[in-house]
């Protein structure tokens, strides 16, 4: 059974991270911000995240929910670890 490594701070994952992996999570970090956040486009195979807007008269509603599909199911401790 392999261990995986978790990572309290950003600064923790920066060396070690995979692009697949890394993209992923800025994916979903920004998709879970709030749900009407704008998408996220891709521009020469890099994506280009537009920036979160919050109306401070609004409550945010977070009820967003990401559905991960990977091909390798022990992969996902660590990406919910990231």
């Amino acid at each position: 059974m392999a261990i995986w490594p978790s990572f309290k701070t950003l600064e923790e994952w920066m060396p070690v991270k995979s692009t697949k992996m890394d993209v992923c999570a800025q994916l979903c970090a920004h998709y879970l911000t709030h749900d009407t956040v704008n998408d996220v486009s891709f521009v020469d195979g890099q994506p280009v995240f537009p920036e979160v807007v919050v109306d401070a008269g609004q409550p945010l509603q977070k009820t967003r929910r990401i559905i991960i599909f990977q091909e390798f199911s022990s992969m996902a401790q660590l990406l919910q670890n990231v």
